[in-house]
């Protein structure tokens, strides 16, 4: 009897199994359809990650390097210039023995063959708003690497100044450029109360140049 009733039993399973079936996928069908939002990747993010670093419009790019402005305390202005219009022999050679190295005329003439007449450079002159009892202004130079340094002690030792208020100092080397930086003075107070520009804008550009 028993074999009998197993043909109707796998019929009922299979009616009810159905019917589950139908049931599920009527329930499925009648939920409401929840959007996903999947994340946009655009090139600003790309690459990136917390710990990189932000820039601001607060930072300043040119050709040569980055600094950060402070347009309530200074403006800038470049000009282009003749390298050797700005550097000579002579000048290196008297410059050498001031400072002990005691390099020769032929020496800095060799260094200088490097640029031709037409080669030139940069200068960025950062002006103090407002007054102020010096000069008020603080220079950045940059001129082509086309010596090739790649210690900055080489280039210090070639190009150093030992005398105060001079405008060319070597400062920073790239593979591209070399950058002198110009002295604010002795720092002498001629007591008319007014601060002194040079200093309080080189404080505030001095530490955030990054060269490229």
């Amino acid at each position: 009897m028993f074999k009998k009733e197993l043909p109707i039993i796998f019929i009922g399973l299979s009616i009810i199994v159905a019917m589950l079936v139908l049931s599920l996928a009527v329930f499925i069908k009648s939920m409401p359809v929840i959007p996903v939002q999947v994340p946009v990747v655009t090139d600003d993010s790309v690459g990136g990650d917390e710990n990189d670093e932000i820039i601001s419009d607060d930072d300043v790019f040119n050709e040569f390097f980055t600094y950060v402005k402070d347009d309530q305390k200074f403006s800038v202005s470049k000009s282009e210039f003749k390298i050797l219009n700005k550097f000579n022999a002579i000048e290196l050679k008297s410059k050498s023995e001031d400072c002990g190295t005691n390099k020769s005329k032929q020496y800095f003439e060799e260094l200088l063959s490097y640029y031709s007449e037409n080669s030139s450079g940069i200068e960025y002159q950062f002006k103090y708003h407002g007054q102020t009892q010096d000069s008020g202004v603080w220079i950045v130079t940059a001129i082509p690497n086309k010596i090739g340094y790649i210690d900055l002690k080489e280039f210090k030792n070639d190009f150093d100044l030992c005398e105060a208020g001079s405008s060319r100092y070597p400062y920073l080397i790239s593979e591209k450029y070399l950058f002198f930086v110009s002295s604010c003075g002795t720092g002498y107070d001629d007591g008319s109360g007014f601060p002194h520009g040079c200093d309080i804008v080189q404080k505030i550009v001095e530490p955030t140049i990054r060269i490229k």
